[in-house]
């Protein structure tokens, strides 16, 4: 037996790891209260993106308290300080919290992707493809990750915390993990460009342009954390069995990536409340949804994603209009629309009528009509 001066410092890490998670968690709570209330209340409607996140904060709650149950065991610390039933309930909770937390990346990344896809409406039908495919990959590859990893590894514990048994090795389930992960942070690149794509060509005011990307680019950070886990993950398949404390930095990954994205998903929608509670607090004479109701909705396609993009935000997105040319003559002829006759215009006529009312002080008036 080795003596203790070859042990470890007997130190914890699971308290940093803990605080990280439940700050996040409380931030990402008063979000969801803030997105649903801004829904509910403000928009008065609620679509499948919403139960979806509502679905990845249940998740994400679990994964925390799974997190926090196995602090209490002994995560954070050398396994040589441990005995054999503080490892086992260890790594109970965190075999059982790795599942949620792979559901809440699904129905987080899911519930942003339908967000954009209800902004754009009918307009951008590409663009509308391109989300509903990242969607659908991103979904099948990710289920089919915590089908392998259950399949795999079992319910029992002390199977997977045996060193020869275990499926927490460097293997195909390895490989597969780091390439689904790899496909997440693409997801979250394609979740961060689309909305740059969406607002760039969009014909409204600068101020505008850069309010909506900075809200709807957020996907930024999530894509960030992603990578993060991706490079982790090898640590959760390593063969050194100090699992409570080689974790930690896996497990912090994955508790950042659930809240950012639940975070950056749900700050968007906040637009409405915030718009709402500005009016209120001026004593404005107009309600929010009267004043949104300037980006008004029309039969085009275009104009339908100004207004969803206003009504979404909480933010003025003024159509600055269309220029239109008109070509006539000769060079109609090589127009690929012919829309006007090919012949040379006629003059144009133009009545101008102008009314001028003249009242005196005795009251008596004038009308003018040219």
């Amino acid at each position: 037996m080795a003596g203790t001066d070859s042990l470890p410092v007997d130190r914890n890490k699971g308290d940093e790891l803990l605080d990280v998670s439940w700050v996040l968690f409380a931030i990402s709570t008063i979000l969801i209260v803030g997105r649903e209330s801004s829904k509910l209340f403000i928009l008065r409607r609620v679509g499948p993106d919403d139960l979806l996140m509502l679905l990845a904060w249940c998740c994400t709650a679990i994964y925390t308290i799974s997190i926090a149950l196995s602090y209490q065991h002994g995560l954070g610390r050398h396994y040589q300080y441990l005995d054999l039933q503080d490892d086992l309930a260890a790594l109970k909770w965190i075999y059982i919290g790795q599942g949620f937390c792979l559901f809440s990346l699904i129905f987080g990344r899911s519930s942003f992707n339908l967000y954009l896809i209800s902004i754009m409406g009918k307009s951008k039908p590409m663009l509308r493809l391109c989300l509903l495919v990242t969607l659908v990959v991103s979904v099948v590859l990710n289920i089919a990750l915590i089908a392998a990893l259950y399949g795999k590894c079992g319910p029992s514990i002390s199977k997977i915390i045996n060193p020869v048994l275990t499926c927490y090795r460097p293997s195909a389930l390895s490989r597969f993990s780091q390439f689904v992960g790899s496909v997440n942070v693409v997801t979250d690149a394609v979740l961060t460009i689309a909305p740059i794509a969406l607002i760039s060509r969009l014909n409204t005011t600068p101020k505008a342009k850069v309010g909506a990307i900075a809200l709807l680019g957020l996907s930024s950070f999530a894509m960030a954390a992603s990578i993060w886990r991706v490079v982790t993950i090898e640590i959760i398949f390593s063969r050194n069995l100090d699992f409570t404390w080689l974790t930690i930095p896996y497990l912090a990954a994955s508790s950042v990536e659930q809240n950012i994205i639940i975070i950056t998903s749900s700050v968007p929608a906040l637009g409405p409340m915030i718009r709402y509670l500005k009016r209120r607090w001026s004593s404005a004479s107009s309600t929010t949804s009267s004043r949104l109701a300037s980006s008004r909705k029309s039969s085009g396609d275009s104009d339908e994603l100004y207004h969803n993009l206003a009504m979404s935000l909480g933010m003025r997105v003024p159509h600055l209009g269309n220029h239109v040319t008109i070509v006539a003559g000769s060079q109609a002829r090589d127009s690929e629309e012919r829309i006007l006759p090919l012949r040379n215009l006629a003059a144009i006529k133009t009545t101008v009528k102008t009314s001028v009312h003249v009242e005196s002080d005795d009251h008596l008036s004038q009308t003018h009509t040219r």
